[in-house]
C-alpha cells in the first residue's frame, strides 16, 4: 500500500485504508485454492492453525456478545448458534407509523422510522433558562475552570484510546479501537493531530460528526418504534475524543452533583437508591408495635 501524503487528512487516509484491506482480502481469497501447497504447508503447520482459530472465536465472540472466558475455549458451535438465536431475536417484519397503520413494505417501513427520528431530534423552541441556573449554587472554582478548559495534550488523547474496550460496538467505518491500540505506532500521530485540531481549535467536526442509530428491541414481535431502544455507533475517531472530554469531567464531577444521586459518578451505582428504597419498605412491613403493622 503506498504512503499517503502528509497533506492528507485522517478521515482520508481511514478511506483508502478501507479500500486496501478489502482488495488485499479478495487477493488473499482467490489465492486460497485446495491445490495451493501454501494452503497445505498452512494446515500442516499448528501454530499458524491455532491462530485462525482464534480468529474465528473472537469474530464469533464480538457476534455473540457474550465473554468466552465464562464458557471455556473452543466454543465457535457456541458462538455461532448464539449469534443466529438473537439475529431472529431481533428481527422485525412490520413496522406502525404515527397513525397507527401497519405495513411491511420496507420503503415505508425506512419511511415510518426516519419520520420518527426527525419529529425526535428537531429543535423546538425554548424558553431561556438563565432564570434557573442563577439559583443553582457554584460548584466548580477558578482552578476547576482552568483545568476544564485548558488545551487538550498528546498524552491525554493517547490516555483515551488505551482506555477504550478494544472491540466495543463499531462505528460507521467498521474499525475498532483495538485497530488504533495494535497500530499506534503508525497513525497515532495522525490520530493526535486530528483530535486536537477539533478539541482545541473546532475545526473539522463535520467530518465525524455522524453516526449509525441501532434499533434494539426490547420486548418480542414489537412494532411501535417508541419500544425500540436506539444505540448511537459513532466511529472511535469520536470516541476518543468524547472520552478526553470525560476524563477531565470526571475530576471534578463529584463537586456538581448531589450525594443522593446515584448515577454519573464513579463508585455509585443507578440501582443503589432503588434498593435502598426496597429495603426500607421491606423494613416497615416487618416491623411491629404489638399486634399492629405499621406497614399494610
Amino acid at each position: 500500500m503506498k504512503k499517503s501524503k502528509a497533506s492528507e487528512g485522517h478521515h482520508q487516509k481511514l478511506d483508502k485504508l478501507k479500500h486496501g484491506l478489502r482488495s488485499w482480502v479478495a487477493r488473499t481469497q482467490a489465492d486460497r485454492k485446495k491445490d495451493d501447497p501454501n494452503l497445505a504447508e498452512l494446515i500442516d503447520t499448528k501454530i499458524q492453525l491455532n491462530l485462525e482459530i482464534d480468529k474465528d472465536e473472537c469474530y464469533w465472540e464480538q457476534r455473540a456478545c457474550i465473554n468466552w472466558l465464562k464458557y471455556g475455549d473452543r466454543n465457535t458451535a457456541f458462538f455461532h448458534s448464539q449469534a443466529t438465536h438473537r439475529r431472529r431475536r431481533n428481527l422485525f417484519h412490520k413496522l406502525q407509523d404515527e397513525e397507527g397503520r401497519e405495513t411491511e413494505i420496507i420503503q415505508d417501513m425506512e419511511g415510518t422510522a426516519r419520520s420518527y427520528f426527525q419529529n425526535l431530534f428537531m429543535l423546538e423552541e425554548r424558553g431561556s433558562c438563565d432564570h434557573l441556573l442563577s439559583r443553582i449554587d457554584r460548584c466548580i472554582s477558578e482552578k476547576d475552570n482552568q483545568f476544564l478548559t485548558a488545551l487538550y495534550t498528546k498524552e491525554e488523547i493517547k490516555e483515551a484510546v488505551f482506555e477504550m474496550g478494544p472491540t466495543k460496538a463499531l462505528g460507521k467505518d467498521g474499525l475498532p479501537a483495538l485497530f488504533y491500540q495494535k497500530c499506534w505506532h503508525i497513525i497515532g500521530n495522525d490520530v493526535i493531530k486530528f483530535c486536537l485540531q477539533i478539541l482545541n481549535e473546532d475545526k473539522g467536526f463535520k467530518q465525524v460528526n455522524s453516526t449509525h442509530i441501532i434499533l434494539i428491541p426490547t420486548v418480542a414481535n414489537l412494532v411501535n418504534m417508541k419500544r425500540f431502544k436506539p444505540i448511537s455507533l459513532f466511529n472511535v475517531i469520536f470516541k476518543i475524543m468524547a472520552k478526553a472530554i470525560a476524563n477531565r469531567l470526571r475530576r471534578v464531577i463529584e463537586k456538581c452533583i448531589d450525594v443522593a444521586q446515584s448515577a454519573f459518578v464513579l463508585g455509585r451505582l443507578i440501582l443503589n437508591n432503588v434498593l435502598l428504597a426496597y429495603e426500607i419498605l421491606h423494613t416497615l412491613k416487618q416491623k411491629r408495635v404489638g399486634q399492629i403493622f405499621l406497614w399494610q
